[in-house]
């Protein structure tokens, strides 16, 4: 394998952002159209391919992947501060692992678009969408695997510009370009705080700036030692770069509307990766730049705790399918930086915890992985039912359940893994996250029982998306539904696959994450992990292959008796009146009333955050931005403006020249 020279590392990592540009240039010769959807599907799934195989190679075969490209621009190391002659990429265990659901996630997504793109051919040219769509997983890619915090910050801003357009797509539409707009608005504002951490950490720490993230890791430790604010300052700016983009609460305020208007093979793309993108940098930025800290342990954990609840709390209350499944984003990100924020913890401990530790990490990279893939998933369902139906809301739709059994049952496997369902893949991730916060002293304990809690809400939460789709009579009648084509099928069944393989077989997972805890110096040799169950010695045992092997004969045999039997429909009863099963049918709106009502303290606060934060905030900037456009647009005052800038550096000159004079 190692002498073929189209599959040696280096090549097989350079095709896919090749792939890339190529589906970039062709498809601007192609408006509409099956060519056209044709071109974006297959050359976006080969690349995604491609990205499987050297995250595989490197998880699994220990390969390495490490050079430079020379890039030919001005700028030598030693005569600028940031040196543009040269690129570094790298792939590493933890690289790999984000490789990995990148590819997952775009496969899915790419060949589901073959067929659901078909929906915009009398309305709107996908060259806008081909181009921002494999320029968007191109730049994840690089994100992913650049190893210079400069060109980090120049793909990172490029990625946050092409997937503004992704989900501003419909144009045509006010609320998608509002939408939009917001998400670049508030993205690129905080990634300026980003920008400004990440110089902080390149250039005050060591005599000579550095780009390198081994030379970023040890110049940031210098400074933690120089100056250990100015480091914690850093560390702070560039975290809140990475919030916003992981949609951590409260910088998640731009993720609903930016989910509910793109289509829905972006909004799987941007949900099942993007923010994955920004848990990587984290794990980065605490277990590879920065010492672990017992601060940033709190704060991480205590934020992870507060967006798992206000996400998945504000997704009960919903009645648009992907205003739900959005929110339930900003929620399970919660769990994944629970996590990290738990590792960090344990490490910092006195004395520190390095087994739960791992375990913690493990939980945080797992769930990662799940909810790129059953996240995914649920968009992709999301959008198959809008594709027959036309309509996003809950308290219209029901029924589907017999009209498109594949997406149901799908959608169903999602439901279960999401809610923590065994022997699904999201109930082995939670279990690592309650094992590693509930069993030791201190705080961790009191958001490893609030995650719990939460999860008995996400199962709420998924009975009232499944039932109001699937299940109940819909209030609107669906004459013409039907089971979407086989490429929108293959996609759901991909990632549905997946949802029950790392549920029942976690050793896969297994397999596929050590690479990564070990190259951030976690150790793993205390953990008892086989392909069929997990061992935590002194804590708890798991065996998800024996629940599912009792699980899913029983649920079989259920589903046998159950479906032999003839069945007999029964008129609801409404007090004498007649009425249809539609007109009973409960709309979305009506379920968990009291528990909303209950917490209505709770949702009140949300929208008094929102209109203060976000509404408030809003109006004020756009004041702002409109007295900045007068003053520009006004001859006299920018000619006022212009000569006092000109006049205060022609003075600062002056006097830098007669200091210069005056000192020996």
């Amino acid at each position: 394998m190692v002498n073929a020279p189209f599959i040696q590392p280096k090549i097989i990592f350079l095709l896919p952002i090749a792939l890339c540009l190529l589906c970039s240039i062709t498809s601007l010769f192609f408006r509409r159209g099956l060519i056209a959807r044709a071109l974006i599907s297959l050359l976006t799934s080969i690349s995604s391919v491609l990205m499987l195989a050297i995250a595989v190679m490197c998880s699994l075969f220990g390969v390495r992947v490490y050079f430079k490209i020379n890039t030919g621009l001005w700028g030598a190391a030693g005569t600028v501060p940031w040196p543009l002659s040269a690129i570094t990429f790298s792939i590493d265990g933890l690289s790999a692992v984000f490789v990995l659901m990148l590819g997952f996630v775009g496969l899915a997504s790419s060949v589901y678009s073959l067929s659901y793109l078909r929906r915009f051919r009398e309305d709107y040219d996908l060259r806008s969408f081909s181009v921002n769509y494999s320029l968007s997983l191109m730049l994840m890619y690089l994100v992913l695997t650049v190893r210079d915090l400069f060109w980090f910050l120049i793909f990172w801003e490029l990625m946050t510009l092409t997937s503004q357009f992704l989900v501003s797509f419909e144009h045509r539409r006010r609320a998608a370009v509002t939408a939009g707009l917001k998400y670049f608005t508030l993205t690129k504002v905080l990634a300026e705080l980003m920008i400004i951490g990440g110089v902080t950490m390149m250039v005050l720490g060591s005599p000579s700036p550095v780009t390198e993230f081994r030379e970023v890791a040890a110049s940031l430790n210098l400074l933690f030692l120089s100056n250990p604010t100015v480091a914690m300052v850093a560390v702070s700016l560039f975290f809140t770069g990475l919030m916003v983009k992981a949609s951590l609460t409260p910088l998640h305020v731009w993720l609903p509307d930016a989910y509910l208007e793109a289509p829905s093979n972006a909004s799987a793309l941007l949900s099942g990766a993007m923010t994955k993108v920004s848990v990587y940098m984290m794990f980065r930025l605490f277990l590879f730049f920065n010492p672990p800290n017992l601060l940033w342990g709190a704060i991480l954990s205590l934020i992870g705790a507060v967006t798992l609840t206000y996400g998945t709390m504000m997704a009960l209350k919903q009645t648009k399918s992907k205003s739900l499944l959005a929110y339930h984003s900003v929620g399970q990100l919660g769990y994944v930086v629970l996590g990290l924020g738990a590792c960090v913890t344990l490490l910092s401990m006195n004395p520190p915890n390095p087994a739960l530790a791992t375990v913690a990490a493990l939980a945080s990279l797992y769930h990662a992985l799940n909810h790129a893939i059953f996240k995914s998933l649920l968009f992709l369902n999301a959008g198959s039912v809008e594709y027959v139906t036309g309509t996003k809301d809950l308290n219209e739709l029901g029924g589907l359940g017999r009209l498109m059994p594949v997406t149901s049952l799908t959608a169903l496997i999602a439901s279960f893994s999401i809610a923590g369902i065994p022997p699904f893949n999201g109930f082995v991730s939670k279990w690592l996250i309650y094992s590693s916060t509930m069993t030791v002293h201190g705080y961790l304990p009191v958001f490893g029982f609030l995650a719990l809690f939460i999860s008995s809400v996400t199962t709420a939460s998924f009975v009232k998306f499944y039932t109001s789709i699937f299940g109940k009579p819909s209030r609107k009648l669906f004459r013409n539904a039907r089971e979407v084509p086989a490429s929108m099928l293959a996609g759901q069944v991909l990632l549905a696959s997946l949802c029950v393989l790392l549920g029942v077989f976690p050793g896969i997972a297994w397999i596929l994450l050590k690479p990564a805890l070990t190259s951030a110096g976690l150790s793993t040799v205390n953990l008892g992990v086989g392909l069929t169950a997990f061992s935590i010695p002194s804590v708890a045992v798991n065996y998800p292959t024996l629940i599912a092997a009792t699980l899913f004969p029983t649920a079989g045999i259920i589903y046998a008796i159950l479906s032999s039997k003839e069945a007999h429909s029964i008129k609801g009863w409404a007090c004498g009146a007649l009425r249809s099963p539609q007109a009973l049918s409960p709309p979305a709106k009506s379920y968990y009333e009291v528990f909303e009502e209950e917490f209505r303290g709770f949702y009140r606060f949300g929208e008094v955050l929102y209109d203060y934060v976000v509404v408030k905030g809003s109006q004020a900037l756009h004041v702002i931005l409109r007295g900045t456009q007068h003053l520009t647009e006004s001859p006299s005052p920018m000619s006022a403006l212009t000569a006092f800038i000109l006049t205060a550096l022609l003075l600062l000159y002056l006097i830098l020249k007669l200091l210069g004079a005056m000192l020996p």
